[in-house]
């Protein structure tokens, strides 16, 4: 079956948007996995999640590499 143009969009942009996705978290897995390797180090017995309020405002003060990883979760928690 051949498809238009139209659905061919449609398709790469889901292709897009999945490899975005997986990409995204992967890289959560490699924070998430370097946080609890660094807590061990120290021996820490527990690890508290941040509070996300106002993240917006505190998203210039970050790294490149964290914001542009923000930007691509659209600000939704991550958990």
């Amino acid at each position: 079956m051949i498809r238009n143009g139209r659905e061919n969009e449609k398709i790469l942009s889901r292709d897009f948007h999945k490899k975005a996705k997986n990409i995204l978290e992967d890289s959560v897995k490699k924070v998430g996995k370097w946080i609890v390797d660094t807590a061990k180090l120290f021996n820490v017995s527990a690890v508290f999640l941040e509070d996300l309020d106002n993240m917006i405002k505190k998203v210039k003060r970050l790294p490149v590499d964290f914001r542009d990883r923000l930007y691509l979760i659209q600000y939704h928690r991550i958990q």
